[in-house]
């Protein structure tokens, strides 16, 4: 019976007589040992890969969360806080957490996902507010570095992982981490290195964010406000959309925050940059078909909008901004002006 399974064993023994003649042999307790689950933990702050791929990750014991097991001293691992992304509510719902009891931490790299299940919501309220103030104060702490290697130029106005849900993808929010700097804003599926920072941020080149507009581009359209009623899983996501004009047409984020502080953060911080994008840019030209001609639709701080004719230059009309009433898009390439006194839309 020292080869067989369990139950073969349970059956043989119900097959045998009433007298069982068992020979037992004392064995070390090699096989009755746990598996010490910190083993199977996996992250990006290992000595190797914080080696090979550069990034804004520094050897910093305090940014780290240790996890120690009291019986044996090599069970101990060390998880990095800087430039993570902690979450309140799993971005994959979890049917087992009705009571909300999960904080998920990602790796820099979002390879890895560290699940915290605590005893009740109490307490996963309180970790989590602990945690997410030390990487907020780690994430001004990389701000600072990146300007700082940048020269600030451009400067970097805040940047940081959010949640942004997809239309496409049935509603599922996904981790990504936005840049936004005085020239544009950057979306990544994760942390870029500092040869990518120094590429792309430096001389204003978007090759590898799967993302970017000009900083004018932008417009913040809506917000959830404190005053709404707070009702678990229903209007508990705390978001802001955007809209961006890009060749292809408007595209629309819906970003995901965890506290309303962070959400007064990113919204001022990019209207702020809105209006001086604007302010130093001064004019944008657009091409444009109005009435089966083609035109230029000129748009100008001071002097509001216009249109010319592409080929000869003939002034078609202009107005102030002040003369609009309303104005729509179809989120494609279609946009209509209704201007007061202008008796029909500008379309």
């Amino acid at each position: 019976m020292a080869n067989t399974k369990h139950e073969e064993a349970v059956r043989a023994l119900k097959q045998a007589g009433k007298v069982v003649n068992l020979q037992v042999q004392y064995r070390r307790d090699l096989h009755l040992r746990r598996e010490n689950i910190l083993h199977r933990l996996s992250w990006d702050d290992t000595p190797t890969t914080v080696a090979t791929t550069p990034s804004l990750l520094p050897s910093d014991r305090l940014s780290t969360i240790n996890i120690i097991q009291e019986s044996h001293q090599n069970s101990r691992r060390i998880f990095a806080l800087k430039l993570s992304f902690v979450t309140r509510t799993p971005l994959v719902p979890n049917e087992e957490d009705f009571e909300g009891r999960i904080i998920e931490i990602r790796s820099h790299s979002a390879r890895h996902v560290l699940t915290l299940r605590c005893a009740n919501s109490l307490e996963a309220d309180a970790w989590f507010e602990a945690i997410h103030a030390c990487v907020e104060a780690l994430l001004t702490q990389a701000l600072a570095q990146v300007n700082l290697i940048l020269g600030q130029n451009p400067q970097v106005r805040r940047m940081g992982w959010l949640a942004e849900q997809s239309p496409s993808d049935c509603g599922r929010w996904r981790a990504v981490f936005v840049a936004l700097t005085v020239n544009d804003l950057l979306i990544y599926d994760s942390v870029p290195a500092i040869k990518q920072v120094l590429k792309e941020w430096g001389h204003f080149r978007m090759g590898s964010s799967n993302d970017h507009a000009p900083a004018y581009s932008n417009k913040v359209v809506q917000t959830t406000a404190r005053s709404f009623p707070v009702i678990a899983g229903l209007s508990d996501v705390i978001s802001f959309t955007t809209r961006t004009g890009t060749q292809e047409g408007i595209r629309t984020h819906l970003f995901r925050v965890e506290t309303h502080r962070e959400l007064a953060s990113w919204v001022k911080t990019m209207i702020q940059n809105t209006y001086e994008a604007c302010e130093s840019t001064l004019q944008v030209n657009a091409p444009c078909i109005w009435q089966e001609r083609r035109c230029e639709l000129n748009i100008h701080l001071e002097r509001g909008l216009s249109l010319n004719d592409s080929a000869g230059g003939q002034l078609h009309w202009e107005y102030p901004f002040e003369a609009i009433r309303v104005t729509g898009d179809d989120g494609k390439q279609f946009l209509w002006i209704e201007f007061i006194g202008g008796g029909v839309n500008k379309n």
